[in-house]
């Protein structure tokens, strides 16, 4: 028994990784730093992988990882010395395997440009308060809005409300939605909605994983589709029809895109799913193939060929996904699109947002025409 028990601790001494940081750079650095990256759903902050004297121990990783070394936000994140964004990281990892960082600089946040006038921003109101903390909002107006008092305007809501139109956290290219929107001349209102800093994956994820938790999303919905939207019903000309209510997001954000739009079905008549993270709750894949819908709901879903660790397994998730959705007896109308170069970034989703909103836009005023 002692040998036994012996050479399982040798074993599980090979499998760990080790992660150790040269910083070349102090200026600017984090207090605390901890690694971010596929494997974790890009969650900064996350206690397991905190580096304790600029070394971690990490018990398993998958084969290959796509990383990134952050603060306690994406406000802190490893950079060039110029203080430039830098790629993700990418490694294959190799049981019991060194892995030796330098990290040059920090990102230094670009001179903040104040909101457009077109974009309002909801901070620390007293009826947005989820669990104990107020959610930031922030709402776009099409430039028809103020010329029009009477018109109603479809919305989509966004997940990731930070990313979206400045740049408050991680790299400084973001979606730009707001200039997109304006060249586009759409007349749809679009709302960011803030994620929950290091509550992110308990907020987006549907289901817990078994190894990195999570699991409320259904919580984070409910309060989308009740406090969140009687605000800004009571502020702004938004339709309360299902036709004209969608929502989307980004990685996790597009794994609580899709769930929303199945689960709360009545409230959405659409989805923006760009790179979701279908990996991270197998789960949702199974509830879509026994769900039962009777309304048409147009699915937008996007992967890039260079995303995560394992491109490869994330564009068949999205393809399994869509042929469930496909496959139903319910009027689902689905386009995925397959980007080869594409990688898990917002300058991606930021390239690739146009084309998703007007094929949105055309679904639901065809829709429409034949009401």
């Amino acid at each position: 028994m002692r040998i036994l028990l012996l050479l399982l601790i040798s074993i599980s001494g090979f499998a760990q990784t080790e992660v150790r940081l040269q910083i070349l750079d102090s200026i600017g650095a984090p207090p605390e730093l901890f690694l971010a990256g596929d494997f974790n759903g890009w969650q900064a902050g996350d206690e397991k992988y905190h580096f304790v004297n600029q070394r971690l121990i990490i018990d398993s990783l998958p084969d290959i990882i796509e990383f990134k070394v952050v603060g306690k936000s994406w406000a802190e994140v490893e950079a060039t010395k110029e203080g430039k964004p830098i790629p993700n990281r990418k490694r294959i990892i190799r049981p019991g395997a060194t892995i030796d960082l330098e990290i040059l600089g920090w990102e230094k946040p670009p001179k903040q440009e104040p909101l457009a006038e077109n974009i309002h921003s909801h901070l620390n109101e007293k009826d947005l308060v989820y669990r104990g903390q107020s959610k930031a909002l922030w709402v776009y107006l099409p430039a028809s809005y103020k010329l029009e008092s009477k018109k109603v305007y479809p919305v989509l809501y966004l997940m990731d409300g930070q990313n979206l139109f400045l740049s408050l956290e991680g790299s400084a290219v973001k979606w730009q939605v707001g200039k997109s929107l304006d060249s586009l001349k759409l007349d749809f209102i679009v709302v960011g909605i803030e994620h929950g800093g290091v509550e992110r994956i308990n907020e987006l994820s549907p289901y817990p994983n078994p190894k990195y938790g999570g699991g409320e999303a259904d919580s984070l919905l409910i309060f989308i589709q009740k406090p969140v939207q009687a605000f800004l019903r009571k502020r702004y000309r938004i339709s309360e029809k299902r036709e004209q209510n969608f929502i989307g997001g980004s990685s996790l954000g597009g794994l609580f895109a899709m769930n929303a739009v199945l689960k709360a079905n009545e409230n959405f008549g659409g989805a923006l799913v760009f790179s979701p993270s279908y990996w991270f709750n197998p789960e949702l894949a199974l509830y879509a193939s026994r769900y039962s819908q009777k309304k048409r709901t147009f699915v937008y879903q996007l992967m890039g060929g260079q995303e995560g660790s394992d491109p490869a397994k994330n564009i068949a998730l999205v393809k399994d996904m869509a042929t469930i959705l496909e496959a139903s007896e319910q009027p689902w109308v689905c386009k995925t699109k397959i980007v080869a170069k594409g990688q898990h970034s917002e300058s991606f989703w930021q390239q690739e947002f146009p084309e998703a909103i007007l094929w949105l836009n055309s679904k639901m005023l065809e829709n429409e025409g034949e009401e």
